[in-house]
Parts: structure tokens; sequence; C-alpha cells
């Protein structure tokens, strides 16, 4: 069941104060359940709100089992009266003189039909809520009458001179809609969000110091762990910078490997991506169909580095290993059927009206916005600019390679929506061109001093033996030099600045990563939006703190 209510997890209704009179307390809680393709889903509590006067004909609530109990002083004048107790409007059944006497002298009870009863005539209203008895008159609940009480007496109607006032909100760090580690100090007016403060670093782990004491083939892993839905697109950066220090290239079959497993990384991020963001808002269908895809590109990752997340499987001057058999043949079957599920996804969200609503018009970012605060990626493409590193500087063989790239023209999440939906496309496209194109040889650079020997000749030599150790131990020497390779992760612009002294070890690596750019500008995308809208706004950033706290 998948179920929308006014914030948080239940955020289908947005802005709880958008009702009339602009009351705290009055507001209608819907929730609208769309089934699941499974029995188990159907245990669902459709979870009713306050219930304000004026709506509880529209809801048809008359048909539940409530009663309100409504206390009138005596002093007050009508309170008591034999006119006044008999007399049945429609909304309100009040007390016989008989049984008004037989009560509390100082209260007269009646049932009200209207849960939401406030000020009428004068008198001071309570209420209080309690399940019909099956008798002639319903139990009391809030007098002190009864002691199966489930609620408590409360003043309902507010002062009239009651002001909003501003709040100060703590959002996470260990909010599930936060996608990691995110703290967010808000400031609220209302449900209205004002301002928008991440605090970040409760993820940083010291990532490029550490690099700095270990050889350029053991810092490797480090990247795996940034990014870590985008695992092996972080190797791909890495490698390529190492490859321009050492002035080499890999073989034509490394770089199409890498172009092909980099495709898939980009469908197992936008998978994560789009599914969660639907999942934050409510619509839970998507991620558990579409995971079940991702489980299969999980077993593509396994079957070539023997992880299924972080690989450290692309290396300065080509691949780990080469492709094993029937691993092509599979990929081709998954690419083949993908496409399906990926309509299958669009019919639930594409034209949902809910989805649409929640999307439509929030997180506007412009295009000049998207550029001063240095967006890219999907988050720089939704805004309308066309600007794809694989387009504008290709690396590997990314020019070989025919595809288009989707931009947006409003800058909202659900341009963005759309971006990510068009770009797993493109990326069927691009694997199916790898596949039919992927040429025979060698998947390592022919150079002894980057490459390991062969298993092979391990066995045979001690030589190769003695260089196979003191490769992995020692590391191999780096001309000195400074490069910047930048790459089109699925994120937006992945770069890494790398320093080389001669030695073995990088004298400094520094590490660009998109999601820094785009939680940056939160602030921006959240101001002026509903509380319950800055959950749609994290999602759609595609935010993982591995890269950002680094």
């Amino acid at each position: 069941m998948l179920p929308f209510g006014p914030s948080g997890w239940f955020p289908g209704l947005r802005g709880l104060s958008e009702l009339p009179e602009k009351r705290g307390e009055e507001f209608l809680c819907l929730c609208f359940l769309v089934c699941l393709p499974h029995p188990a889903a159907l245990l669902v509590g459709c979870v009713p709100g306050i219930l304000s006067r004026g709506y509880l004909g529209k809801a048809s609530f008359q048909a539940q089992s409530w009663r309100v109990v409504q206390t009138l002083r005596k002093s007050q004048p009508g309170a008591v009266g034999g006119t006044a107790l008999s007399k049945d409007d429609g909304c309100h059944r009040y007390l016989n003189a008989s049984e008004a006497e037989s009560q509390d002298p100082d209260v007269v009870r009646s049932t009200v039909n209207d849960p939401a009863s406030f000020q009428k005539g004068g008198f001071t209203v309570r209420i209080g809520l309690c399940a019909a008895s099956g008798a002639s008159r319903p139990r009391c609940c809030g007098l002190g009458l009864e002691s199966d009480c489930r609620f408590s007496p409360a003043d309902v109607d507010p002062p009239k001179d009651t002001m909003v006032k501003n709040m100060t909100l703590n959002f996470g760090p260990q909010h599930p809609a936060a996608h990691g580690v995110l703290r967010l100090v808000m400031e609220l007016s209302g449900e209205m969000v004002r301002k928008c403060d991440p605090h970040i670093g409760l993820l940083h782990r010291g990532t490029e110091k550490l690099i700095e004491y270990k050889t350029y083939l053991q810092a490797l892993p480090y990247f795996d762990r940034l990014d870590y839905v985008s695992m092996m697109c972080n190797e791909q950066a890495y490698s390529l910078a190492v490859e321009k220090l050492l002035n080499i290239r890999p073989p034509p079959r490394a770089q199409w490997i890498r172009v092909l497993f980099g495709e898939i990384t980009r469908l197992l991020n936008h998978i994560m991506a789009v599914t969660t963001h639907a999942l934050d808002l409510g619509a839970m269908t998507p991620f558990f169909w579409l995971f079940e895809e991702r489980e299969k590109m999980f077993e593509f990752y396994e079957r070539v580095s023997g992880a299924r997340m972080h690989a450290a499987y692309i290396r300065p001057g080509g691949v780990h290993q080469d492709l094993p058999l029937g691993l092509m043949d599979d990929i081709y079957e998954f690419a083949k059927n993908f496409s399906l599920r990926l309509d299958e996804l669009e019919e639930m969200l594409t034209n949902n009206r809910i989805w649409r609503n929640r999307t439509i018009d929030i997180g506007v970012v412009t295009a000049e916005e998207a550029l001063n605060y240095g967006f890219s990626g999907v988050m720089l493409r939704g805004s309308g600019i066309q600007w794809d590193l694989r387009k504008t500087q290709p690396y590997d063989v990314y020019d070989q390679v025919d595809f288009d790239v989707p931009v947006g023209s409003r800058g909202d999440c659900y341009d963005r929506y759309l971006c990510r939906v068009e770009e797993m496309r493109q990326s069927l496209r691009i694997i199916a061109q790898c596949l039919n194109k992927m040429p025979p040889g060698e998947i390592k650079v022919d150079d002894a001093k980057v490459s390991p020997p062969k298993r092979a000749e391990m066995k045979t030599s001690m030589e190769s033996l003695i260089h196979h150790f003191k490769l992995y131990t020692e590391g191999y020497q780096v001309p000195p030099g400074a490069t910047y390779t930048a790459i089109e992760a699925p994120k937006g612009e992945f770069g890494v600045y790398l320093v080389s002294d001669g030695s073995s070890r990088p004298y400094r690596c520094k590490i660009k990563a998109p999601g820094f750019a785009h939680l940056a500008g939160l602030d921006k995308m959240s101001k002026g939006h509903m509380l319950a809208d800055v959950v749609a706004i994290i999602g759609t950033q595609d935010i993982v703190f591995g890269e950002v706290d680094r």
C-alpha cells in the first residue's frame, strides 16, 4: 500500500496550513492508498487527522462510532433549560430534562455528531473522543466521569490573537530521508522554510590525507568508498589521472570494458536515485521492482571482480581481469529486458498526479543559478544546459559511441527525474554498442613497470614472482607533475587533482565531488517551500555523503 499523508513519512498532501483559516489544528488528513501487487501489502492503516468544523460533512465521518462530549457550565445563562435541552438541530442532540437531572449538577453532557465543536453561545467547550459503548448514551470522555477514556480533553479553540512564530527545526542526521548523515538546521515560519543550513562532516574520514601514505595502486580502493553507489566510475577517474602522469594509454579492449561497466554503474546509480526519491515521497513499488534489476547488475560486478560493490576492477593501465565467458551474453539479455522495466517505472510515476504535484515547480534552479553554484550532471542539465563530459571532453572510447544528452526546461525536480530516466535509456544504447564493438586483445598496458606479470608466469619464473611482490608492496614511481582529470560520473563531474613528486606515493590528491556543490544549493532550492518539499529536494539532488565528506 502506498500511504500519502500531510508530511514526513506520509507526505502525499503538502501543506497542513493551506486549508481555510490557516489553523494548525484544523486540517483534514487524507490517505491515498495505492495497492502493491502483493497480498501482504494489504495491511495498511488509515490514520485520520484532527477534524475541524466544516470538514466533517465532507469527510462523511458521521457514520464513525465517535462521540464528543461537550461541557456546558451551568453558571452560564441558558446552560440548563427544558427547551434548549430538547432541541435537535441535526448537528446537536441535547439531553432531555430528566437525563440532565440524573447527571452531575455542574455539567450537562450532550452527544455531538460534529467532533470539532468550538465555542457556541458563549459556552466554554472542551472535547474528547471515545468509542461508542452501544448503550443508549455514549460513555463520557474527558470529564473525569469514566476511567476508560482514550484521550484527554483539550481546548481546541485557540485565542484569536494567536500568531505563527518562526521555529528552528533540526533535521537529521538520523532521519531516513536524509540519504546519509545529513544534518539540516532549518528555520520555519509555520510550515514554510525560511532557511536551510546543511551541516556536513559527520562522515569525514580524511581520505585525501590517507591517500598520501599509500602507493598509487593501494590508493585505488579508497575511491570505491567515496560515492559508494557509483564505484567503478570513481575508479575510472583516478586511473585516468594516473595514466596521464605516466603518459600511457590502455589497450582498446580495456577501454571498451571500462565504458561498458561505466554505463552499468550509471544504471546502478540512477535506479538508486529515482526509486529512493519515489520512496521518500510515498511510492514504494518502484523501489522493490527496480532493485530486483539492480541485483542482477551486482552479479555482473561480482563475476568480473569478485566483489559486489567495492570492485577495485578498473586500475591504472587497464582493468584487473578479462571478462569471463558468457558474461557478455548475460549483459545483452539484461539490457534487452531492462527497457521494459523502465516502461513500468514511467507508467507508475511519470503521469501520476501525486508524483507530479510533489515534483513540478519544486526546487527550481535556473540555468544561471546552476552555473553560479557549480552544478554539474543532471542538476545542470535539468536546468537546460547541455553539458556532458562524455560529449564535450570524451575519455576512453566515448567518442566512438552514439548517444543523446537529455536536458530539462524548467529546472525542477520533475525535469531532473525525466533526465535520469532518459539517461538510463541512453546507457542501454551505449551498453549495446560496447557489446557489438568489443575488440579482442589485451586488457592491460604492455609495460612491466605498471602491469603485474600473469599468473602462469609467476608459477614458472622466480623473477616474475619477485616482480609481482615488489609491484604490490613498493609500487611504481610516477614522474613529477600535476593533472586534473574529470569524468561524467552519474551524479555529475567527478574530478581528481593529482600531484606527483616522483615517488611511488601521491604528493597530493584532491577530489572534486559533485554532491558537495549540489548540497551548497540546498538552501536556495528549499527557501519558500513547505517542510515536506525539503525531502523531495534532497532526493532530487542524489547526494551520497561518502564523496561529500570524504
